[in-house]
């Protein structure tokens, strides 16, 4: 799934927002959804998603 998401800043990951993804794929992103949550679990602090924002 192509979700679209930038890094701010302050480190922050910004998601679109689900409807706007669907809007532009014409279907759900579930699996991009997956990603992003799988990421947020993540063990190591490195690759830790502090936070999300969807805007």
């Amino acid at each position: 799934a192509n979700i679209w998401y930038e890094e701010l800043s302050t480190g922050k990951i910004k998601i679109e927002k689900k409807d706007l993804t669907r809007k532009r794929l014409g279907r759900s992103p579930n699996l991009g959804d997956a990603v992003c949550y799988g990421f947020n679990d993540h063990e190591d602090p490195k690759h830790r998603i502090n936070q999300m924002i969807f805007t």
